[in-house]
């Protein structure tokens, strides 16, 4: 996923969800203490707000807590800022 803050700092992170109590959690690849809560509703995705082993993740004053996704019914392969596949 991709969350953008102001101009083009972001926050980025790709992985597998698993569960997680109630709800899931983002597992970023290759991490072992970073898991980014995630609430699904029907189409909407909201994530929650990640423990401080998330932060490398972002750029300064990006976030993920708050952010929420609709999913859309048109499919494309998600890419990063240059354009190379995220999975």
């Amino acid at each position: 996923l991709i969350a953008y803050g102001r101009g083009d700092v972001n926050c980025s992170a790709s992985g597998s969800l698993q569960p997680a109590g109630q709800g899931w959690a983002l597992m970023p690849k290759g991490e072992g203490d970073c898991r980014i809560p995630v609430a699904i509703d029907g189409n909407s995705i909201r994530i929650g707000k990640p423990p401080a082993a998330c932060d490398y993740y972002c750029g300064p004053g990006a976030t993920l807590a708050g952010k929420s996704f609709q999913r859309t019914e048109k499919g494309e392969k998600a890419v990063d800022l240059a354009g190379d596949p995220l999975c």
